[in-house]
């Protein structure tokens, strides 16, 4: 590849910067707007959107997808995360969805924990038997294909 090709393919390239620009030029939202919706100062967006961001954080990447109506993986994915496999834990997964403080995603965290052992609440652990689950099997084992 001679070096005009290679700028042109680098101009050509999606970046989590250009990507957040059109997205949030599609919708008719300003740049004060968003960093508004998503409570930042909105120099940091002016920087995201210059690709001036090495690693915006997970919180603030998920804060503006929900104001953009993005799937955040993308966002992720664009700002160099890898994307979890499974769901992610009890408190990160507060952490992501729902504005708060550290010190109340881990009194929710106790409180839940609590609640599994008066409940007895037990985690399903694989897709196998999460779905034996909803569909009233008792076991993994006696979960036969052709009913999935």
């Amino acid at each position: 590849m001679n070096r005009t090709e290679n700028k042109d393919a680098q101009a050509d390239a999606v970046t989590i910067g250009r990507y957040l620009r059109k997205t949030r030029e599609r919708r008719g939202m300003t740049l004060r707007g968003l960093a508004s919706e998503v409570d930042l100062h909105p120099s940091y967006i002016v920087r995201l959107e210059a690709d001036q961001v090495r690693q915006p954080s997970p919180e603030k990447l998920q804060r503006i997808a929900e104001v953009l109506g993005v799937d955040h993986g993308d966002l992720f994915a664009l700002a160099g995360y890898q994307s979890p496999q499974g769901l992610p834990s009890f408190v990160p997964y507060l952490r992501a969805r729902y504005r708060m403080t550290d010190g109340t995603a881990e009194e929710l965290a106790t409180y839940f924990d609590n609640l599994k052992r008066e409940r007895r609440i037990v985690e399903r652990t694989t897709p196998m038997a999460r779905k034996a689950d909803d569909l009233g099997f008792d076991s993994p084992e006696s979960v036969k294909w052709e009913n999935l």
